[in-house]
This record gives C-alpha cells, sequence and structure tokens, in this order.
C-alpha cells in the first residue's frame, strides 16, 4: 500500500497542481510543515489570504438569462 506511510507519518499531501500561484503554493506548503512551531498562525494565514485575494483580478458576475419571449 502506497499511501500507507504517509497517513501513518502524517506526511500525505495533495499534489499542487503546477497552474497554481506561487504564493499559494508557499502558503499551503508552510502550512503542511512536519514541525508545528514554524507553521503560520492563524492570523497571519487570515491576514496573507485577505492580501492573496485582494490582489486577484476578479471576474465579471454571471448576467441571470432573460426571459425569453416565446417564438
Amino acid at each position: 500500500m502506497l499511501y500507507a506511510g504517509g497517513i501513518v507519518n502524517n506526511t500525505l499531501r495533495p499534489p499542487v497542481p503546477s497552474f497554481c500561484d506561487p504564493e499559494w503554493r508557499i502558503l499551503m506548503e508552510q502550512c503542511w510543515a512536519p514541525d508545528p512551531s514554524v507553521r503560520p498562525c492563524f492570523t497571519e494565514i487570515a491576514r496573507r489570504l485577505r492580501a492573496m485575494s485582494a490582489a486577484c483580478p476578479t471576474r465579471p458576475q454571471a448576467h441571470p438569462p432573460q426571459n425569453q419571449q416565446p417564438k
């Protein structure tokens, strides 16, 4: 069983997609640090997520479908 060692040792992590923004990747990997004392605290995580979210370009909201008149 390939995953047993990762589960037992608490080192099993999902793969990070190659298109993932580097800041998000760094934050995820820091949160996964084996030593809890080097992981960012919740306040730091929230601060960084807010900053990354604010830096993301916003997508236009989808318009609700128009009522179509019968032909």
